[in-house]
């Protein structure tokens, strides 16, 4: 955003860009991005800091993070202190939403959030207060974000 309105779209480098599916990419009050791609036949979650105006190669995140599940839909808090994200144990089951924290050793184990049984794209609100979500292929859900602080380590 620049004055009181929007800049021309600028592509992102082809390092990010040429990774298929970014269904969700989050970014953080400092502008680093959160995404999901597939490599190498596995979708994951990646970061692209953004360092003096550009975004460095995509690396991806913690092993903690990414297992041989699907990790899909980061959402990442403006201070990058947690990470809500989904996970799918297979083509067939349940998509679930996981939290993780950012710990000094690097990310926390990751804690499935309990009483959503369907969770996709994950996004909190501005003000921190909720978490809305698709909750089935055809509908939203919300619930407080009380979990954040419950669940941290």
């Amino acid at each position: 955003k620049e004055g009181g309105g929007w800049s021309e779209p600028q592509p992102l480098p082809p390092s990010i860009n040429d990774l298929a599916l970014h269904w969700t990419v989050s970014a953080a009050e400092n502008y680093n991005l959160y995404f999901s791609a597939n490599q190498d036949g596995n979708t994951d979650l990646f970061l692209s800091r953004y360092v003096i105006g550009e975004y460095t190669d995509p690396i991806l995140l913690d092993a903690l993070i990414n297992t041989s599940n699907l990790e899909i839909t980061p959402n990442i808090a403006p201070d990058e202190s947690y990470l809500l994200f989904t996970r799918i144990a297979s083509r067939s089951a349940p998509p679930h939403l996981y939290i993780s924290y950012s710990l000094d050793s690097g990310w926390s184990e990751p804690v499935q959030v309990e009483n959503i049984s369907y969770c996709i794209s994950p996004i909190v609100t501005p003000n921190r207060s909720f978490v809305i979500y698709l909750s089935s292929p055809s509908s939203f859900e919300w619930r407080d974000t009380s979990f954040i602080e419950a669940l941290r380590p």
